[in-house]
């Protein structure tokens, strides 16, 4: 199972491969809720959602949608990976 942690306020580390992730590695051209919307894994109403959670309460959309149930946590890991080479 792969499972992802905030390792700090600016990085997720994942369990799985115990590569870090930093908050600026996935600046990209694209944007996570983007990605994952294009792959089918979220609809436009479950970014919505996230989205307005997010702005209310901080936090970064990937952890957001997982605690939402939206999102699995080796679909974030993937798809994280993904952005970070978009």
């Amino acid at each position: 199972m792969v499972s992802l942690f905030v390792h700090s306020s600016r990085t997720l580390k994942c369990r799985y491969s115990n590569n870090i992730i930093k908050k600026e590695d996935t600046m990209s051209s694209k944007r996570l809720g983007e990605i994952l919307m294009e792959n089918g894994i979220i609809t436009q109403q479950h970014l919505n959602e996230a989205l307005q959670i997010q702005t209310s309460s901080g936090g970064l959309l990937g952890i957001i949608l997982l605690d939402m149930g939206y999102l699995k946590p080796r679909a974030l890991a993937v798809f994280l990976e993904e952005q970070k080479y978009s």
